[in-house]
């Protein structure tokens, strides 16, 4: 009896180890909603707990960062331009006269103050060193615009805000509303996450952040540190879409120009330039701004079923085509089914050299939208496009490209470069400096004035192959392959080039079979 009371015990005392460890796991990895367990830990972007680069450098949401290093060809030390301490940036005496100019009817005059500003962004580790004035003039700007130049403190129409979240119910009699400066957070789901975070009851208490000037600070720094921060190397115009995405495009042109204008003032006020990167053409579709549990639709609307979650949906809780999304981006494309793709090419091939898996999961994280929302089948067809497009990877650039003209030199938004070519390059062979403009102009680089990134920086070359993805293709996916063949090269479709309709063809089965997903109809054009 002895002897099985020991075990019965040891066994117990493993459970509870493993048990333990399984919860502290699970809690590292939500650490953007509550914070890490042990205090030398930083919080990661992906939210997962650790003390090297990875956690604690750029990307760190809290805890001990330290802002060092480069994350895709980005240093912050370098290229966000002059740094410095939150209070020697942004001075008592700085701050007074940004507020000075505060309507005295506005309900918000004298709410916001100098030390709930800096007690604020202390509580966050990436900002406890130094930081970007670049950064400070954009996160201004920001809670300038969405607070009317520190005006208001609530939303003027004050909806409720609720939608059925079993994580994050609503309170009865409780509004969720936009509050504080980023007044486009609202819904049930941000003030309780946010909440979770900074260890707060704002489900409960939702007015807390009107009434207290720390917390409304708090409230609109974890979601810029949460949602907007890891897009601050692609530029003004992608912190914006992060932000409010329905401001991009034609829709609320006048406000981006706004808000544009208003953080290159602060720019000049801090005495820096302000990057490049503006709102895009490109981004018109991305303009739904969702709450968290509902699905953005490929036309821009928000919902939960099928129309909106299925096929094309761009952010948000998507199903696809009702086929298994295998997790993430990397769980999806392996190295092992990147290889069967890339080895295929010779050893000649300059892209064999080139292309890589981690470059392409990398691209695809800066594209939270897709790596978020991606299925098997939408992966096939990608890759099936890649495979045609470079011959397995083998090309970097178009043959013979750099004898042809791809300057439409009618095109005044996006003018040629003198001596620039716009020849195809990467793994969707980007063409025509339209494209090149429009691209750069999202990606936040200056294409225009070096085409050649693409086809030096493999990174680089799959952000502009997702970009064309995102804006011209992900929106016909619920109409089959064909319709995707369509958007990539037109001209192959109705017997113009049968020969490369059915290559694709047979490169989206294979990998159909390969990621074990069915192809669905509609396969030719």
């Amino acid at each position: 009896m002895t002897s099985q009371n020991a075990i019965l015990k040891n066994a117990l005392v493993y459970f509870l180890f493993i048990l333990a460890f399984l919860a502290e796991t699970v809690f590292s990895q939500n650490c953007m909603d509550t914070s890490c367990p042990g205090l030398k830990e930083c919080c990661s972007r992906w939210g997962f707990c650790g003390t090297k680069e990875d956690y604690c450098g750029f990307f760190c949401f809290s805890g001990p960062c330290n802002i060092k290093g480069k994350s895709y060809g980005y240093d912050y030390n370098v290229d966000a331009g002059p740094r410095g301490k939150i209070e020697t940036v942004i001075t008592p005496a700085l701050f007074d006269s940004i507020m000075s100019k505060v309507e005295s009817n506005c309900s918000a005059k004298g709410f916001y103050t100098y030390e709930a500003f800096i007690t604020a962004f202390k509580s966050f580790g990436a900002y406890k060193g130094k930081v970007a004035k670049r950064e400070i003039a954009a996160i201004l700007a920001h809670f300038s615009y969405g607070s009317k130049s520190f005006c208001y403190k609530e939303e003027i129409s004050n909806e409720r805000y609720c939608s059925k979240s079993k994580k994050y119910p609503c309170e009865p009699g409780k509004n969720y509303y936009g509050r504080g400066l980023l007044q486009s957070i609202t819904w049930n789901e941000y003030y309780g996450a946010a909440g979770k975070h900074l260890r707060l009851p704002l489900l409960k208490d939702p007015d807390l952040v009107a009434r207290s000037p720390e917390v409304a600070f708090k409230f609109a720094m974890w979601f810029w540190n949460r949602n907007v921060r890891p897009a601050l190397y692609l530029g003004f115009g992608e912190i914006t879409k992060r932000v409010d995405g329905r401001e991009c495009g034609n829709w609320r042109r006048d406000d981006t120009k706004n808000k544009v204008k208003q953080y290159i003032e602060f720019c000049e006020m801090l005495g820096v330039t302000p990057d490049q990167g503006f709102c895009s053409e490109t981004v018109k579709s991305q303009n739904c701004g969702c709450a968290p549990n509902l699905c953005c639709s490929q036309f821009g609307y928000c919902g939960t079923d099928d129309a909106y979650c299925g096929a094309g949906c761009r952010s948000g809780p998507c199903r696809g085509s009702g086929t298994p999304t295998g997790g993430s981006v990397g769980s999806i494309v392996t190295q092992g089914f990147f290889n069967n793709i890339i080895n295929q090419a010779g050893n000649g091939c300059a892209g064999k050299r080139f292309y890589t898996r981690d470059s392409f999961v990398n691209a695809a994280n800066t594209f939270p939208n897709f790596a978020n929302s991606v299925t098997r089948r939408e992966i096939a067809t990608m890759f099936a496009h890649f495979t045609h497009e470079t011959g397995h990877f083998c090309y970097i650039e178009e043959i013979n490209g750099a004898s042809r003209n791809y300057c439409q030199s009618s095109n005044t938004q996006y003018p040629c470069a003198p001596g620039k070519g716009y020849f195809g390059r990467g793994p969707i062979q980007l063409s025509w400096n339209y494209n090149y403009g429009a691209c750069g102009q999202s990606l936040g680089l200056d294409l225009l004035r070096q085409p050649e990134l693409v086809g030096s920086n493999p990174t680089v070359a799959f952000r502009t192959g997702l970009w064309f993805w995102m804006n011209s293709v992900r929106p016909v996916l619920n109409q089959g392959f064909g319709a995707t063949i369509r958007a990539i090269n037109g001209m192959e479709c109705n017997g113009g080039n049968s020969g490369a309709v059915n290559a694709r063809i047979g490169y989206y089965r294979d990998y159909c079979g390969q990621l074990g997903v069915d192809p669905g109809p509609n396969l030719s054009c």
